[in-house]
């Protein structure tokens, strides 16, 4: 079988935890855990000249994600200050603005990396200046029709628009969210029943003709919706010697993208992204290998 080739769009970030910098970003993210689970991974993102930068690349480079289309610009490497809510599972992120990652512009070159891709995944974030929006937009047009397109919307702060929201899902054939996203969306896209949230999933699988809607709860549980409506629903595994959430949502993503491109059906997808996820929640960030205990344990 063919290796799957994923792609990650958007930001590079160093998060920062009490003076301690870990490397991250959600596209980036995505694609440390999809080359976790086999498939051969590219970043599309823009960092600064800068020492975070050198140290970003070198770290990428140990991960063996293929750098290729990072850019680089003099605008400083994006920096995120994370703090833990006390008594929370929740993390707070200060996101600094004029950062290099606002600066990504299209590349023909992005159009060898994506043109053979099975899949790629984009943000919100990475959209928040009019330049980048409009950048990524003509990134996404370089993958093939038969490309899975996962929006993996991660909301932060005010840094979204509705304009974003709906071009981001006129391009997407998956549509990853959590439980705050779908009420904001079903506020912002003007969609039924905002205190229904399964109502406002089946009402954009139809609008945007999305095969997969990823419906995170937390610590609850996690559903998987198509066009069929509910096709799988796992409850939140209790997560011994919890750390932070950090990445936990990416991997989830990924492992769940992953998985379905390798042929295994939705309920295993899904079960393997909840223990990816729940082993992502006993690290400090994102970025950690998956141990080859769990990869076996999940027949990986």
């Amino acid at each position: 079988m063919k290796r799957l080739k994923i792609v990650g769009i958007g930001e590079i970030v160093w998060d920062e935890f009490n003076g301690v910098f870990v490397l991250g970003g959600a596209p980036l993210n995505f694609a440390h855990f999809a080359r976790q689970l086999g498939a051969k991974t590219y970043i599309i993102a823009a960092i600064g000249k800068d020492e975070l930068g050198d140290k970003a690349l070198k770290k990428i480079s140990e991960l063996d994600v293929d750098q290729s289309g990072i850019q680089r610009n003099d605008l400083p490497t994006g920096v995120v200050h994370a703090e833990q809510i006390p008594g929370s599972d929740d993390v707070v992120y200060d996101i600094y603005e004029n950062v290099a990652w606002d600066a990504l512009e299209f590349d023909p070159r992005y159009e060898a990396v994506l043109q053979d891709a099975d899949a790629i995944c984009w943000g919100s974030l990475a959209q928040r200046t009019a330049a980048a929006h409009n950048h990524i937009m003509k990134i996404l047009d370089c993958a093939p029709a038969t490309c899975m397109k996962v929006f993996d919307i991660n909301l932060r702060q005010h840094y979204y628009s509705r304009e974003v929201i709906e071009k981001s899902l006129e391009k997407a054939n998956v549509l990853k969210l959590n439980e705050g996203e779908v009420m904001k969306i079903a506020e912002l896209l003007e969609m039924p029943d905002p205190d229904a949230p399964q109502n406002t999933i089946m009402a954009l699988i139809d609008k945007y003709d999305l095969k997969y809607v990823v419906y995170t709860l937390g610590s609850s549980r996690s559903e998987i919706y198509s066009a069929d409506g509910l096709l799988s629903m796992i409850p939140t595994p209790k997560v011994e010697n919890f750390v932070d959430a950090v990445g936990a949502g990416d991997s989830f993503t990924a492992s769940f993208v992953t998985s379905v491109l390798q042929g295994k059906d939705v309920r295993l997808s899904h079960k393997i992204a909840v223990e990816v996820a729940a082993f992502v929640c006993t690290q400090k960030g994102a970025i950690n290998p998956i141990p080859n205990s769990l990869l076996d344990n999940l027949n990986l």
